[in-house]
């Protein structure tokens, strides 16, 4: 506690009294007076301040010491340390590291964090971001007035997006003879996307041309299966076979799905043919595919022998074949199953030349 030695308030006596009271001299005349104790009202102001400082003073953290060595060198000619001349200049509302709230103008690009933006107005210039809703509201109609309604050249934004919405896999629009969008498969890249459609009586191996034709038996009990590439969706009425070789016993003839170079899922039980008597062997059927790969399959219960590509001549095929050797003696392209029928097909294990594509179907 402090002794005086003489009145207070007569000696010009200054500075502090405990931690209560103060002495000063003010208008020529000593006084004391209660120490103020400032008031933390944490205004909205206040604040503010506060966590901008605070995220200035973790910038500042983040500067490498080369960045703080640079930020010190500018700051000498202002006789201040680099920190203070980084948090006064950091501060700054625009150029700083925020914006009032009044605007400003942005130096660089704004990582939004995977947050949103909130309650965007209509837009109203072309460099304008706008809401989902107005997209969605108006994406296309902004252009349906160029267009003539009920015309070749007509937008309906309703309609297209319903209708792309229905588009399914492997299909694309394409314009028809009036001028109006219609699904059609998808051109792919190395193929023969179109194929002949004469007006005439049509047995086919799609994906397949043979220019001359031989013979083969098959094996009782085994399963043949032939890849087939169909170019466009097509409905096909028929699935045959041509016996040049009789054999007691039937043919069952069958088409199955194709996933990663080997069949699947059984798309059609055609039923069975005799093979008993030799010419040929046909089944009435009506199976839409679309465009892509399948496998068509057959499994007898006798020993026939069949018409099939020569290998001898030109044979294009739906997929590429392999060899066992170096040598490509005997390219395989068609597969064996030692199974019954199962759905899913049951794997194939051994490979077979071209000799065994001995199924046909007919599309008109």
């Amino acid at each position: 506690m402090p002794k005086l030695r003489g009145p207070i308030l007569s000696l010009g006596a200054t500075g502090g009294l405990t931690k209560l009271f103060s002495l000063a001299r003010r208008m020529r005349q000593n006084i004391i007076e209660r120490k103020p104790i400032p008031v933390d009202a944490k205004s909205p102001a206040q604040l503010f301040n506060r966590h901008m400082f605070t995220k200035c003073t973790a910038l500042w953290h983040t500067l490498s010491e080369a960045e703080q060595a640079e930020w010190e060198r500018l700051a000498t000619p202002r006789h201040m340390t680099g920190y203070a001349w980084f948090i006064s200049q950091c501060l700054r509302p625009n150029p700083g590291i925020y914006l009032p709230l009044q605007g400003g103008t942005m130096s660089g690009n704004i990582d939004m964090g995977k947050n949103r933006l909130l309650k965007l107005p209509a837009p109203t210039n072309n460099q304008e971001a706008a809401t989902k809703a107005y997209a969605d509201t108006h994406g296309m109609q902004l252009h349906e007035h160029t267009h003539t309604l009920g015309q070749a050249d007509e937008i309906d934004s309703a309609l297209s997006i319903d209708a792309m919405a229905a588009l399914t896999d492997g299909k694309m629009w394409q314009g028809n003879a009036a001028g109006r969008p219609v699904p059609v498969d998808l051109p792919a890249v190395g193929d023969y996307p179109m194929k002949l459609e004469l007006s005439a009586t049509r047995w086919v191996m799609p994906g397949w041309y043979v220019s001359t034709v031989s013979t083969q038996a098959v094996l009782a009990d085994y399963i043949y299966f032939m890849p087939i590439f169909v170019e466009e969706t097509t409905t096909y009425i028929r699935i045959g076979i041509y016996v040049t070789v009789l054999s007691a016993g039937n043919a069952d003839l069958r088409i199955f799905d194709w996933a990663d170079g080997l069949p699947t899922d059984l798309i059609l039980s055609a039923g069975t043919v005799d093979t008993g008597t030799t010419g040929a062997k046909e089944i009435i059927i009506s199976e839409a595919l679309n465009r892509g790969y399948y496998f068509l399959a057959i499994r007898c219960t006798g020993t026939p022998t069949l018409r099939c590509p020569s290998p001898a001549q030109a044979i294009k095929t739906p997929t590429a074949g392999w060899s066992a050797s170096l040598t490509l003696e005997t390219p395989q392209i068609c597969m064996l199953s030692a199974a019954a029928y199962a759905d899913p097909a049951t794997a194939p294990t051994t490979p077979k030349t071209a000799k065994f594509a001995v199924v046909v179907l007919r599309e008109n």
